[in-house]
């Protein structure tokens, strides 16, 4: 007699159906907590992309601004016609604490929901 015969433990003979169901759900539990975990993610690359598009617009009007203020002679309306666009609302006032200085003041907005998406601050003296 072969002494290696393999022998089953017990009668059982295959999978049930409870425990192929509640393998399935174990399964659906796991893939769901990640897809929600891939849709926050997406989202969250879409928003950093707006702010980081955004700021590079700031960036591009504020030294838009800066040139103007080296090359011509104060004109806020000229400035802003020449820097801004649509979405971008720019400030310009005389600092109260120094004289020869402006702040200026650069905000990008998003035009569906008119929320800020970036923000640019400086002071600059201008040519006379």
């Amino acid at each position: 007699m072969n002494k290696f015969s393999l022998k089953p433990i017990n009668s059982e003979k295959g999978i049930s159906l409870i425990e192929i169901l509640v393998s399935i759900v174990l399964l659906s539990i796991i893939v769901v907590s990640f897809l929600t975990m891939f849709v926050q993610s997406a989202k969250t690359n879409k928003v950093s992309e707006d702010t980081l598009v955004a700021t590079y617009i700031a960036q591009d009007t504020m030294e838009c601004i800066y040139n103007s203020s080296k090359t011509t002679s104060f004109n806020s309306d000229e400035v802003k016609k020449d820097c801004g666009g649509d979405d971008i609302t720019i400030s310009i006032e005389k600092n109260t604490d120094y004289d020869d200085l402006y702040k200026v003041l650069v905000e990008v907005r998003n035009r569906s929901t008119d929320r800020k998406e970036a923000q640019m601050e400086t002071l600059l003296t201008w040519k006379q």
